[in-house]
């Protein structure tokens, strides 16, 4: 009798670190391997990508992102990263380069910069940011800042 009520005991446990550590607030595939994602809260949410072949997983842009549009060629981010509430930065990821591997960490341009290299890699004009975490992130600030 008592092992069944340690073995209960254990379960119930168990359920309750899955409220602890379960799933994160932000978990979004875009494309094949890559995820948005966030635990806690709309800040902390970034890009990674999972090379499941290699059993490699790494961060392409760090918290925070603002918006996110995709196609099946390219990722645009708009982001503000952590340490620089005042800036605004934007990224493009050529998919096929990160999936062979050329770099991890993706390189990030202001609006005008990101303008010409979206016009030099033909990222098409109907590519628009489509998932929007900035009007939340605004929104908490306006609750928790009246």
């Amino acid at each position: 009798m008592q092992r069944l009520q340690a073995i209960i005991a254990f379960l119930f446990f168990l359920n309750l670190t899955s409220c602890l550590f379960g799933v994160g607030l932000v978990e979004h595939e875009l494309v094949d391997d890559f995820w948005l994602f966030a635990n806690g809260s709309y800040e902390e949410t970034e890009l990674n990508y999972s090379d499941r072949e290699h059993n490699i997983s790494y961060t392409l842009v760090d918290r925070t992102i603002l918006k996110v549009g995709y196609n099946d060629e390219f990722i645009i981010v708009k982001s503000r990263p952590e340490q620089f509430n005042d800036k605004i930065y934007y990224h493009i990821i050529y998919i096929e380069e990160v999936r062979n591997g050329s770099y991890d960490k993706v390189p990030f341009y202001t609006l005008e910069q990101f303008k010409l290299l979206r016009k030099k890699l033909n990222v098409p004009k109907d590519l628009k940011f489509s998932i929007n975490f900035e009007d939340k992130l605004n929104n908490v600030k306006k609750t928790v800042n009246p």
